[in-house]
């Protein structure tokens, strides 16, 4: 595992961003929570003048943040009016385009893809932060997981690839931060599946597909998605899956280090993940689960949330 803040840059660029920054700074300040600013001034202030260059004139993620959203914003825009225009009402468009690019969204699509594999270890982007001592006292056991802070992360990260090689519409670095946004960050992958998860589920209620009550939109992404957040309320940890490594893929879950009767299969290893997350989400071993914490009254409103999610998303 590398502790090193210097090899985790270059392990992000090149495995998990597919982007090489010429201005290394904008993403060290992309990665820098303000705690580990303040952190830093205080040690510099309290420390003897020819030791003050030791600690770091950090810059924390927040005017980056600032731009990154306003970026994010249109990418998800021009890509619903390049692709939905003529099916899509304004309203429609305008809802859907909140739902892409709000928190947990963000949190979500970076957590299943802003990956970096390291031998067992799976980091997500948490892992990469510059933390203070008081946000670090509120982390679990693993890689930091705030859903609205990851999510702000997300934004600067896309502020500092547009900065790095031009802001302005047409240059480079406002493309660049698009292929991001769409390609690496998935969120093309999250607007098509949720525009066909509203479709069929518009369609199933005998409702015009442009209709736009909100009450019938899709909770969560996708089954692998929602089981990660349901693993994390029941048992603090993601889920452990099984893969083969040849086609066709196979795939099985683990709880509690053994295997279950869940398995799935698929042309990728993705698709047969999704499909056994599909599965246990339908079980009634589940269900069990969340109803023995309803009962309990231990956690009851986030298991019938959880409920809720899994009806509007199978």
């Amino acid at each position: 595992m590398c502790n090193n803040f210097e090899e985790k840059l270059e392990i992000l660029q090149k495995y998990v961003l597919n982007y090489q920054f010429e201005n290394r700074e904008l993403l060290k300040s992309a990665l820098t929570h303000r705690s580990y600013v303040s952190d830093q001034r205080l040690m510099r202030d309290n420390t003897v003048n020819d030791h003050r260059t030791l600690y770091d004139e950090a810059k924390s993620y927040e005017f980056l943040e600032f731009l990154g959203d306003a970026v994010l914003s249109f990418w998800a825009r021009q890509y619903l009016y390049k692709f939905y225009n003529d099916e899509k009402g304004i309203g429609v468009m305008d809802e859907i385009k909140r739902e892409a690019i709000k928190n947990s969204t963000l949190h979500s699509l970076a957590n299943e893809n802003l990956v970096y594999t390291e031998g067992v270890h799976v980091h997500r982007l948490g892992y990469f932060l510059r933390l203070g001592k008081s946000e670090m006292s509120v982390c679990a056991k693993g890689d930091y997981d705030n859903e609205r802070i990851l999510a702000n992360v997300v934004e600067a990260i896309i502020g500092a690839i547009c900065l790095d090689g031009g802001y302005e519409v047409g240059r480079e670095g406002f493309n660049k931060a698009g292929e991001f946004v769409l390609n690496t960050l998935k969120l093309k992958d999250f607007i098509d599946d949720f525009v066909k998860r509203k479709s069929k589920v518009e369609v199933s209620e005998g409702r015009s597909p442009e209709s736009n009550t909100r009450e019938t939109l899709p909770v969560n992404r996708d089954s692998k998605c929602l089981l990660q957040k349901i693993f994390h309320f029941l048992f603090k940890k993601d889920p452990d899956y099984n893969t083969s490594e040849t086609r066709p893929f196979r795939a099985s879950l683990k709880l509690r280090g053994e295997e279950t009767e869940f398995t799935g299969e698929g042309s990728t290893k993705k698709e047969a993940e999704q499909e056994v997350a599909r599965k246990f989400l339908t079980s009634q071993y589940l269900r069990d689960l969340l109803n023995e914490r309803i009962e309990s009254g231990k956690g009851r409103d986030k298991a019938e949330k959880i409920l809720r999610e899994i009806d509007s998303l199978i």
